[in-house]
């Protein structure tokens, strides 16, 4: 059945310029991106860390924290930041660390995976080891205290497509020579495809001129960033909307009021910030008709007319164009529908004196 109301919602907002050849430059001096949570550097996927190697620096800018928990009794000294979109939803994360600098428990590594830049910081920890954080792991696998070890972080149930942080930092602002070994599978850049396939928006197809409809879409994995595209059918494609995934839904939409009779094609689009939109998956695109909502003129004769009188009923210029449908529909003085018919014609009776309404309706 055809209706009227058409309407989009879209969940999107975050844009993804920036590309990085390499997986990012570790803090120095207190300055760089990589430096702090809200600046740091986004990667395409965890992966992009295997077998990179850095060392620590001295940022000298002041320490803040706590880092796993309030009263952990830590505190960040020299942290180097990362962030990047969770392609999977397990994965490890494995910090080899050697030639710690300082003396003491001043000596070592301490790590962390957070959801937000937001404070505290420790609200937002889903993979936290540091000096005073319990940490289990296998025999060797040291922290604070120590020139050299590992710490492991081990993340389960991330959102798939959002966006974490990770840091690293010198215990007491110790600096260490850090190798990153990933254990990630699946966790790859591309966007996979379409879950439901090719023309798998939903939404109405049939709709009427001055109408809002909203279309959805469930999204594929790996995809981040969505571009609503409309225009006729065929032509050309111009922007019309643009949706950001933001975790902890499977799909996004977008609204469109449909301004003008004719055929259009609505297409939506995937992106991240290391997959293009014209990179596969392709487009996913429906073909929508819009129709003129004429429902014609309708006459009944004779009128007035006696008690089980009947009287012919009949509409003309209403719209014919194919996904329309013709309705009369006869209510009384009340507003009561007491008949429905579907075509352009009807004969209508009644045993009693009344008033009643003839309506032509298109569906």
């Amino acid at each position: 059945m055809l209706k009227c109301i058409f309407s989009i919602f879209i969940l999107f907002g975050i844009s993804y310029t920036e590309v990085f050849g390499q997986p990012f430059q570790p803090c120095n001096n207190g300055s760089g991106n990589s430096c702090h949570c809200d600046t740091a550097p986004l990667l395409c996927t965890i992966n992009e860390l295997q077998g990179y190697t850095y060392s620590m620096g001295n940022s000298g800018f002041p320490t803040s924290g706590p880092m796993c928990y309030p009263g952990d009794g830590t505190t960040w000294n020299n942290p180097t930041w990362v962030s990047f979109i969770a392609l999977c939803t397990d994965f490890t994360v494995n910090l080899n660390f050697t030639n710690c600098s300082g003396s003491g428990l001043s000596r070592g590594l301490q790590a962390g995976i957070y959801t937000d830049c937001g404070t505290p910081q420790w609200n937002y920890n889903i993979a936290c080891g540091a000096e005073y954080e319990p940490w289990p792991c296998a025999p060797n696998c040291y922290g604070c205290g120590v020139s050299s070890g590992s710490r492991t972080l081990t993340v389960t149930g991330a959102i798939q497509g959002a966006i974490y942080y990770l840091v690293v930092d010198g215990c007491g602002g110790s600096r260490c020579d850090v190798t990153f070994s990933i254990n990630a599978p699946g966790c790859n850049p591309g966007i996979e495809p379409w879950p439901d396939g090719p023309n798998s928006i939903m939404g109405e197809t049939e709709v009427c001129v001055g109408s809002t409809h909203q279309y959805e879409i469930n999204i594929p994995l790996g995809g981040v960033k969505f571009l609503w595209e409309l225009g006729p059918f065929p032509g050309t494609l111009a922007f019309h909307d643009v949706s950001q995934y933001t975790g902890g839904t499977p799909s996004v939409s977008t609204s469109v009021t449909w301004s003008t009779t004719g055929t259009y094609q609505l297409c939506v689009d995937a992106s991240n910030k290391c997959v293009g939109y014209d990179l596969d998956p392709p487009k996913n695109c429906i073909i929508v008709h819009v129709y003129d909502a004429e429902a014609g003129n309708i006459t009944a004769n004779p009128n007035p007319v006696c008690p089980n009188g009947v009287i012919n009923i009949s509409v003309t210029g209403n719209n014919t164009s194919t996904g329309i449908s013709q309705y009369i529909i006869i209510a009384d003085a009340n507003g009561d529908i007491v008949k429905v018919t579907q075509g352009t014609s009807d004969t209508f009776t009644w045993p009693e004196c009344g008033q009643f309404t003839r309506t032509p309706t298109i569906m």
